[in-house]
């Protein structure tokens, strides 16, 4: 699981505050846990740089931190897609970071 920060990416309702951040995964096949977050990184940051991604984003490339990683056996990887994004926008994270009055 990565963790993305630094994009801004305008919301498809004009009136709507920018994405901001993103929570994703990738299935890759790694020797170890660093191998594993690195190879994942690489995916989603080609992504960012020259693939979908890029001609929306007006923020820099993402900066991602790993949130956690997971073995799965071979079954399971064939049977997962692990493609797509959780988005948030500006105002999102703030309010989740925000103590209750």
């Amino acid at each position: 699981m990565l963790h993305g920060t630094g994009i801004e990416v305008p919301s498809a309702e004009g009136d709507q505050p920018p994405i901001v951040g993103f929570y994703t995964s990738r299935d890759v096949t790694a020797s170890d846990e660093d191998v594993a977050v690195r190879a994942a990184a690489d995916l989603v940051k080609a992504e960012w740089v020259s693939g979908d991604y890029a001609d929306a984003n007006r923020g820099s490339v993402p900066e991602l931190l790993s949130e956690g990683v997971t073995r799965i056996g071979l079954y399971d990887r064939w049977l997962s897609r692990t493609t797509g994004y959780t988005f948030y926008a500006d105002d999102d994270e703030e309010d989740a970071e925000s103590p209750a009055a």
